[in-house]
């Protein structure tokens, strides 16, 4: 979701979403698939949370070419948490959430040395 973004609360904290959102829907998982292109020195960076209202319930895995590289729980976190993970390459990133949790302000930069 990128446009008319809502807002929700966090562990009583509002959140208001800048560039885009990432929720299950409903009670079925959400699965969101990017094709990159084989970047090199990438790094990819979003908020997570367990939304108040509702169940307390809700995962966010990250996979990169196949491979889970990180997965956040309810038991890792009700609170609006900052995400970032390097990546030295990179063809396809896929993203699965689940239950009641969010993913907010997700992007990928990739990194630049001046030389380049």
């Amino acid at each position: 979701m990128t446009g008319n973004l809502p807002t929700f609360t966090v562990t009583g904290k509002r959140i208001e979403p800048e560039f885009n959102l990432y929720s299950s829907d409903g009670d079925k998982d959400k699965k969101y698939t990017y094709i990159l292109g084989n970047k090199i020195d990438v790094k990819f960076y979003s908020y997570y949370g367990i939304q108040d209202n509702g169940d307390s319930k809700g995962e966010v895995t990250v996979m990169a070419d196949g491979n889970r590289v990180a997965q956040y729980n309810d038991e890792y976190s009700k609170e609006a948490e900052p995400l970032e993970i390097p990546f030295d390459k990179i063809n396809e990133i896929t993203i699965i959430v689940s239950g009641n949790a969010k993913l907010w302000d997700v992007g990928i930069t990739e990194m630049k040395h001046w030389w380049e």
